[in-house]
């Protein structure tokens, strides 16, 4: 699965209600969380990382010069511009980078009663969830890691 997912599954399960669930899916649910919220950290550290590693020498200045309305020199506005551009392809291909599950997955019964503790999800969302925490048919939860 995509890590793009698995960040609005982390940001979600973060705020999730778990009322209707038994003891042991929200037990479950919590070690899920707890997984795509590491994956979802080294995500925005990579992308930091990233950022400070690309940005150009002078950025500072350069961002303190549009903020006064000052003009910015072409070769300015072009290290910007490369930046922009780097940067945004950076974010492209670890958004796409493919992740396999290490948490614990859960049946269709729990996600269903995940989804009525949630009745607020919007449809993106309640698949986002699925993808990211549900086990394939055919998969005994048993099989799921833990």
């Amino acid at each position: 699965m995509k890590t793009s997912t698995i960040l609005t599954a982390s940001s979600l399960l973060a705020t999730a209600s778990l009322s209707k669930l038994e003891t042991s899916e929200k037990f479950a649910l919590i070690r899920a969380a707890e997984a795509l919220r590491a994956h979802a950290e080294a995500y925005q550290s990579a992308v930091r990382a990233a950022s400070e590693r690309l940005r150009p020498e002078d950025f500072d200045e350069i961002a303190r010069k549009e903020r006064e309305g000052i003009d910015r020199t072409p070769e300015e506005l072009r290290a910007v511009m490369d930046y922009n551009r780097e940067m945004t392809a950076f974010v492209a291909e670890e958004e796409t980078r493919d992740i396999t599950p290490s948490w614990p997955l859960i049946e269709e019964p729990a996600f269903g009663r995940l989804l009525d503790s949630n009745p607020d999800l919007k449809l993106a969302d309640i698949l986002a969830l699925k993808q990211t925490l549900v086990s394939e048919a055919g998969t005994p939860a048993s099989e799921n890691p833990e």
